[in-house]
């Protein structure tokens, strides 16, 4: 993989800026159109790890991150408040049957409000990375950290569901569970990225296996809605020399993997959506390019950039942590390291 330059954005009007590297204008995988994107109004510039829509209420998105607690809007994320300010929250999940009820991950344990975020209390006192839950009986949720717990009484009670995943490597690497999806339609298929790898349960945790995929470094995953068998993985690392990096897909369950990057360009991907209404529309996050768009499955990708605010930072850009789309497909959000951008896309 080749150096990236340093570049300069300039804005020349709205919607539109120009690139400036060393030797005058340039192009780069900022490059591109795309449904014009608008940044949120919001206290800072917080650095937003988690996103979740409302699924009956798309109008109400939740916004949480490190060191920054929990924001809520109730505009498409026009204007935020701060129901926990000052928390570092990593994971966010809503009850897609009884939407007042919200789940946020910590670094120091998973809390639950029934009343749209009115009013907390601890359900466990585990750090939690990632969250599922299961989409025909809500009140069974997965949560992982350094382990993998389950509920299935909504939180009351908890249990070690990690059996195949082992704590650690060879070299005494820890296996911590950053991404969890539930597939729609059989909920005790369970897939979990860690820092060991990928695994799947086919039996509501109480076994897992590891999945055959050419990347340690995966961020991020998502379940076709309409067909459970698509899964769509997202990988990155900062080793420049890194191999495994892009977006991986599966049209058979995790048995087998190919590279899906053409346009991506060798990119970290932090993040990766389906468009709920029409699943072969794919959006990820990178560190380096803004967000791309894919309207076949992943076989090609494009920028899906204009009017990204792009901050220059040594890191050569602004990173998207977390994507999340309305359940009418009508709108995207993007968490970034400087808080949160909007864009409509249809429906």
């Amino acid at each position: 993989m080749t150096a990236r330059p340093r570049f300069k954005w300039l804005r020349v009007g709205v919607g539109f800026a120009l690139l400036v590297g060393c030797c005058g204008l340039a192009t780069t995988a900022w490059a591109g159109g795309g449904g014009a994107w608008s940044r949120s109004k919001m206290p800072d510039k917080p650095v937003i790890d988690a996103l979740a829509v409302d699924p009956a209420h798309p109008q109400v998105v939740y916004a949480a991150g490190f060191e920054y607690g929990l924001y809520k809007s109730g505009n498409g994320g026009r204007t935020w408040n701060s129901p926990i300010p000052s928390a570092s929250i990593h994971a966010l999940a809503i009850d897609p049957r009884r939407t007042e009820t919200v789940f946020v991950g910590t670094v120091g344990g998973l809390y639950k409000s029934t009343d749209g975020t009115r009013t907390w209390h601890a359900v466990s006192r585990d750090g939690i990375e990632s969250l599922a839950i299961d989409p025909q009986r809500p009140d069974t949720v997965y949560a992982g950290g350094l382990r993998l717990h389950k509920t299935i009484d909504g939180g009351r009670t908890w249990r070690e569901v990690d059996k195949g995943v082992p704590p650690e490597d060879s070299t005494g690497l820890s296996m911590e569970v950053v991404a969890l999806a539930s597939d729609p339609a059989v909920p005790r298929i369970v897939y979990a990225a860690t820092e060991l790898g990928l695994f799947k349960t086919t039996t509501g945790g109480r076994n897992w296996t590891r999945l055959d995929i050419d990347s340690r470094h995966i961020h991020t995953l998502a379940i076709d809605p309409r067909n459970p068998k698509i899964v769509y993985v997202g990988a990155g690392t900062s080793s420049p020399r890194a191999h495994g990096i892009g977006v991986f897909k599966s049209t058979d369950g995790g048995r087998r993997w190919t590279p899906s990057n053409a346009g991506l360009q060798d990119l970290y991907v932090r993040a990766l959506v389906l468009d709920p209404k029409h699943p072969t529309t794919v959006y990820v996050g990178t560190d380096h390019g803004g967000v791309f768009r894919s309207t076949n499955g992943g076989h090609s990708w494009k920028p899906f950039n204009r009017g990204l605010e792009i901050v220059e930072r040594e890191t050569s850009g602004m990173r998207i942590d977390s994507l999340a789309v309305s359940a009418d497909g009508r709108f995207l959000h993007a968490g970034t390291d400087v808080g949160v951008f909007n864009a409509s896309v249809g429906g």
